[in-house]
Parts: C-alpha cells; sequence; structure tokens
C-alpha cells in the first residue's frame, strides 16, 4: 500500500521521504506547435502526497494538456513551447524521460480502451512493472493487490475485451497502479 494507506504502492513513493509535495508547478504555460493560443496559462500548483484531487473543466481546458506535462509526454513527445516550473517526485519531467516517471506517474485517458493491449487481466497489471524491472515476485503481488484495489480480483485471466465498460476502466486503473 502507499503511505497514505489509500492504494497500491509506487516504486516513487518512499515513506522516509519528509518532503510531502509530490507536484509542484509555477507559472506552467504550453503552447501546442501551430497555435496561437495557450493549452495552460500560468498554472501554480502544490498536491501533497496522499492528497485527492479532481481535475475537472470544459473541453479544451488544458486537462489532458497538464496530465501531459506531468508524465513527461510534453515536452518529450508531444513538441509544444513550455515555460515556468514543474517538479513532479523531485523530477524535472522535461529533463527526464517518460520511462522515468513511469513508476511515479500513470494516466488513464477518457478513451481507457485504447489502452488495453494485452489478451488477459493479468497480463495487462504486469505489463508495467514488468518493463520498469520489478522482479517476478513483487509483480505476482502487486497484480494481485491492484485487482483487489479496483474489484477485479478473480479475473485474472479474462480477456479484456470481455470485460464490461466499467470493469475494462478499472482495469486501466490497475494498470496504471
Amino acid at each position: 500500500m502507499n503511505d497514505s494507506g489509500e492504494g497500491p504502492r509506487t516504486d516513487a513513493q518512499d515513506p522516509s521521504d519528509n518532503h510531502h509535495l509530490i507536484v509542484e508547478a509555477e507559472g506552467l504555460t504550453v503552447r501546442y506547435q501551430g497555435s496561437e493560443s495557450q493549452a495552460l496559462k500560468g498554472i501554480d500548483l502544490e498536491l501533497e502526497r496522499g492528497e485527492a484531487v479532481a481535475l475537472v473543466g470544459h473541453t479544451g481546458a488544458g486537462k489532458s494538456t497538464l496530465l501531459k506535462c506531468l508524465n513527461g509526454l510534453i515536452p518529450n513527445f508531444q513538441r509544444c513551447e513550455l515555460t515556468g516550473s514543474l517538479n513532479v517526485y523531485g523530477l524535472i519531467p522535461r529533463e527526464h524521460g517518460v520511462s522515468e516517471l513511469a513508476g511515479a506517474v500513470g494516466i488513464v485517458f477518457q478513451e481507457f480502451e485504447n489502452q488495453l493491449f494485452s489478451t488477459n487481466v493479468e497480463q495487462e497489471v504486469a505489463f508495467g512493472p514488468e518493463n520498469l524491472g520489478v522482479e517476478p515476485g513483487e509483480i505476482r503481488a502487486r497484480i494481485k493487490e491492484c485487482l483487489e484495489f479496483v474489484g477485479l480480483a478473480g479475473f485474472e485471466n479474462r480477456e479484456p475485451a470481455a470485460l464490461s465498460g466499467g470493469e475494462k476502466q478499472r482495469l486501466a486503473i490497475a494498470s496504471v497502479l
């Protein structure tokens, strides 16, 4: 469990770390190439460990843009003009690859079904930790913990395509935990 006792533990969480801010942004501004307007303008944000946050807004408000900044997709894969400062678990996303942030930041996109690609639920949840180099015994424990957390224990051998929409969404969540 994570140090707040609320869910599965990520590789980036260190219980001995007394620094409680996990995200710090100051003046974060993003403009996509070819766009005259800014997708984000002057965002100041502090998120503390264990804090639950809902990111809501109308279409085009910048919700996905902010999340892509947090996991390093912007600017590492999606080129844009990015100004201001951003620190995520002590890392500056523009200086670190997405793979370095993957142990700390996962995103379930609106079209979550597009994120599912494995032939069974267990393989779907195992994919992330396998690619982070987690030991097989630890992966098995994480699969069990994550599936229990999202209410999919017992679904390990089911095909994702055979799940209901809500079950697929919970599987996408488990796969990023």
